[in-house]
């Protein structure tokens, strides 16, 4: 819901962390819900929300599956803060010249 508001008003998400085991929907398909409006709402690529999927599943099949549907990273948990800023960095949200730790 906040997702759609904020598109609406023309304030799409920059990023979004997405586990794929949710208790009321699963988040392959709030991966795709999001990817609709966001096409519904013909938003260009570079307004689009990058989508990192943070999940338990690390077989071949889930993260194929996630990144068929339009996500942007895949992070398997356990994860370290190293991957995440290097997910980050990949997807150009945080600039090679800044240094992390």
């Amino acid at each position: 819901d906040m997702f759609s508001k904020a598109i609406a008003k023309n304030e799409p998400y920059d990023l979004i962390f997405l586990d794929l085991l949710m208790p009321k929907i699963d988040g392959f398909e709030v991966l795709f819900h999001v990817r609709k409006f966001e096409k519904d709402f013909n938003l260009d690529e570079d307004r689009r929300s990058k989508i990192i999927v943070v999940s338990t599943f690390s077989d071949a099949e889930n993260v194929t599956k996630a990144r068929k549907a339009g996500c942007d990273g895949y992070i398997i948990k356990p994860y370290r803060k190293d991957k995440v800023i290097e997910e980050l960095r990949s997807l150009k949200l945080i600039p090679n010249e800044i240094e992390l730790e």
